[in-house]
């Protein structure tokens, strides 16, 4: 064991290492991890899946004990994404984790609520006030709800809708007006930093886009301070989302995400495509559809073409399936029972 030298009056004393760890937990309440100890403890924590398409830009997906930041447009597909993965860390294999759902904006309604496949809405703890809801009351909730609930998810939405105690209390009449969101939200995640951690919860922010009117003139920027961006594990942002359609019908959006950085080990500003489907939320079906066919010998698809040969079947190789259109293919793949066999071969094929 390391010794260190201390002295004491006129004489030098050797301290063992575990006698100055100790020392500094009674002394300070602080915990000593060795390195091996810390590595295991990260990577033994569980990472849950969003999405395979988003997922393929996180690295696998987001990992308990950890910050996120969602930003983009309004109406882009923010919040069904984080009731999405809300859905999945309800599910038994990620620890039927509780959801607590902090509706700042006020708008959270039926649209969310019926249009996520696999969503438990009696397990889903929404948090809403009527009038004059300070930033520093849900802040305080927030870190109550953490402080007292492990493996929980809390989805603040939105950080954008937030206003101080004062700015609630701003009378238009009244000079000495200043906000202060991004100083609450500064104290807000240090004090939190290591409990979301400890707790192996996940805190979900909810953020929107707004123009930068700064001297480096972005386009545009991330509400809510640079302190919330600092301390995520996880920056995804909208960059555009486009009108999807079947059978010249509308019936969802395709979402353009930048990964900024993650966590999970993918690569810092990863883009992706993820499809949201209206009723059901975001269509990993589609999401994997899309990305074996970008892989021949699970689905050959030309790219001028709406035919999709399936490769991945063991009897492809005498006579191909051939089957047009996602939709048909969809049906296909859910009367025959292969979704599970497509799904192997694709992240078999990703992963090995």
């Amino acid at each position: 064991m390391a010794k260190k030298k201390v002295r004491e009056g006129n004489v030098i004393t050797a301290v063992s290492q575990n006698q100055v760890n100790q020392s500094q937990e009674k002394r300070y309440g602080i915990e000593a991890w060795t390195g091996e100890s810390l590595f295991e403890d990260v990577t033994n924590r569980q990472i849950i899946p969003v999405s395979p398409a988003i997922d393929l830009g996180l690295g696998g997906g987001i990992r308990e004990g950890s910050f996120v930041q969602m930003a983009g447009d309004p109406k882009s597909g923010k919040t069904t994404t984080a009731v999405q993965f809300a859905a999945n860390c309800q599910k038994e294999e990620y620890g039927s984790r509780p959801i607590y759902y902090y509706d700042v904006e006020g708008r959270f309604g039926t649209n969310a609520l019926d249009g996520i496949e696999g969503l438990d809405r009696e397990k889903l703890t929404v948090y809403k006030k009527g009038k004059g809801w300070p930033a520093e009351d849900v802040v305080n909730s927030v870190e109550d709800v953490l402080d007292a609930v492990p493996n929980a998810v809390v989805i603040i939405d939105s950080v954008s809708a937030l206003a101080t105690r004062d700015e609630l209390e701003y009378k238009f009449d009244k000079s000495g007006f200043r906000a202060g969101v991004p100083r609450i939200m500064g104290l807000f995640t240090s004090k939190i930093c290591q409990t979301v951690p400890a707790q192996r919860a996940i805190v979900i922010f909810i953020n929107h886009m707004i123009a930068d009117t700064g001297p480096s003139r972005r386009n545009k920027m991330v509400d809510g301070g640079r302190k919330i961006r600092y301390a995520c594990d996880y920056i995804m942002e909208i960059a555009y989302t486009q009108s999807w359609e079947e059978q010249e019908k509308q019936v969802g959006q395709k979402i353009h995400w930048k990964i900024v950085t993650s966590a999970s080990g993918g690569f810092p500003n990863t883009e992706v495509v993820s499809y949201l489907r209206y009723g059901i939320g975001l269509d990993w079906r589609q999401e994997i559809i899309e990305k074996c066919a970008e892989i021949p010998t699970i689905l050959d698809k030309p790219a001028s073409s709406s035919w999709y040969t399936l490769n991945f079947l063991d009897e492809a190789n005498d006579s191909p399936v051939k089957i047009q259109g996602s939709l048909k293919l969809c049906q296909y793949l859910t009367d025959n029972n292969l979704w599970k066999a497509l799904e192997e071969k694709y992240y078999k094929e990703l992963y090995g």
